[in-house]
């Protein structure tokens, strides 16, 4: 049984001890991916509550058709914990571009358990040539941090 899909709307904001950006610090503004994997790395710069994430790309730039696998690879120590509501969320007028999705530690794209892991992968539709703003939000400990990067899907073909 695959895990149940975390909600499409983002949590609400302002939650005491949450590092929450309006964009995350950027590594690489944008970055085409023309294959049916696309990966988005997110690192830390700084350390504690007051580390800054960085996302690259911070545009992710879908140039291609059929479905992608979106993964999304954190730094060694931090994860997504599905209970707490970490992961990646995009606004209700989706356009019924994501489907499965799910945190786990294995890179490959395999669910494990679903409940948490470094790796967060999301099966991309990719129907709809469209721009989505999304939510990213992991953790460090007790430390969460929360960032707002963009999918631009030019593909649109399914």
């Amino acid at each position: 049984m695959p895990p149940s899909n975390p909600p499409a709307v983002a949590p609400a904001a302002a939650t005491p001890g949450v590092t929450t950006l309006a964009a995350c610090g950027v590594t690489v503004a944008r970055r085409k991916c023309s294959s049916n994997t696309c990966t988005v790395t997110v690192t830390l710069s700084g350390t504690g509550s007051s580390a800054i994430p960085m996302v690259d790309p911070d545009e992710l730039v879908i140039d291609t058709s059929g479905p992608v696998d979106i993964v999304w690879e954190l730094p060694v120590g931090a994860e997504f914990v599905a209970a707490r509501q970490d992961g990646i969320y995009v606004p209700k007028n989706d356009r019924d571009q994501f489907a499965f999705n799910y945190p786990t530690h294995k890179k490959n794209g395999l669910p494990g358990n679903g409940k948490k892991g470094q790796y967060y992968h999301w099966q991309f539709e990719n129907s709809a040539a469209f721009k989505y703003k999304y939510t990213l939000r992991f953790r460090v400990g007790t430390d969460v941090y929360e960032c707002d990067p963009l999918i631009n899907n030019q593909g649109g073909g399914g």
